[in-house]
């Protein structure tokens, strides 16, 4: 048991994508320079400041949160819905149809957990964090509360792998995908996809689902494939000139590392101080 856990440990620490993290960022900050769309320094400094703290609520949580998922999906079973092992991974067509229907199946889970967030009350409590960025850029893409992965692999990874029989992917290869694309569509960029922008996500796409007008609200949820938007009636295809301003609509900022790392937990405080004052 401890050899297994020491394994764990080991495989979430040496993905902890620092590295990744900054390449990112830097081919981000230099497209926004070159497309004169970079923000002023600070924002991007409170970002990664911020990211320092996400690093390290993974480092410390991640080996028993990825323990946990892994006996959670042991003790439900497998693979109850379908076998979806189709591929044998023999050639690069092969092995890229099976990582496009791992994502697709991936970014379903994600959402409707996504799609939760906005809805639910305690859940909206933390991804406000994300939604306060008032300067969308290549640095919001670490704009996460630390405590949204805990969910994120309760919603996603437990459903997914309990659901479906799947070819088992390497946890970093899916880490670095996911967490690249995070980087892409958070660019300050101007990148309208047009006719195609129902097919991936792209920065003006995801930018529509971070405005603050009410037109927008609650649209664009999917962070690969629109077309689940599409089919559950949260598309919002922008228009080529549509930039909108970013931001929560009630007007609320954070705007130290601590307020960010805390914010939930004081919104949730109050809704149960409410609640006790009510009752």
């Amino acid at each position: 048991m401890f050899a297994f856990i020491e394994d764990v440990a080991a495989k979430v620490v040496a993905g902890t994508p620092i590295r990744l993290w900054v390449g990112c960022f830097c081919v981000g900050i230099i497209a926004e320079w070159i497309c004169k769309r970079a923000q002023p320094d600070a924002r991007y400094l409170f970002n990664l400041r911020y990211s320092a703290v996400y690093l390290l609520a993974l480092f410390f949580l991640g080996p028993a949160v990825t323990i946990f998922t892994v006996m959670a999906i042991d003790e439900v079973g497998r693979g109850h819905l379908a076998n979806l092992n189709v591929f044998d991974d023999q050639n690069i067509l092969q092995q890229v149809a099976a990582w496009t229907l791992y994502m697709l199946l991936l970014d379903f889970f994600y959402y409707w957990f996504h799609r939760a967030q906005h809805l639910v009350g305690f859940l909206w409590d933390q991804h406000e964090v994300h939604h306060s960025e008032t300067s969308l850029n290549v640095s919001s893409g670490v704009r996460h509360h630390w405590s949204e992965f805990i969910l994120q692999q309760l919603f996603m990874t437990v459903p997914l792998s309990v659901l479906f029989d799947l070819s088992p992917q390497p946890i970093g290869i899916v880490a670095t995908i996911f967490a690249s694309w995070s980087f892409f569509i958070h660019l300050n960029v101007r990148l309208p996809l047009g006719r195609y922008s129902w097919l991936v996500a792209g920065p003006q796409l995801h930018r529509i689902h971070h405005s603050r007008l009410p037109q927008h609200l609650n649209k664009n949820f999917a962070a690969y494939f629109p077309v689940w938007d599409c089919l559950f009636g949260t598309y919002y295809a922008p228009e080529r000139t549509e930039y909108p301003p970013v931001g929560l609509a009630s007007g609320d900022r954070i705007e130290t590392v601590w307020s960010a790392t805390v914010w939930p937990f004081t919104r949730w405080l109050g809704r149960v101080r409410a609640r006790l004052w009510v009752t």
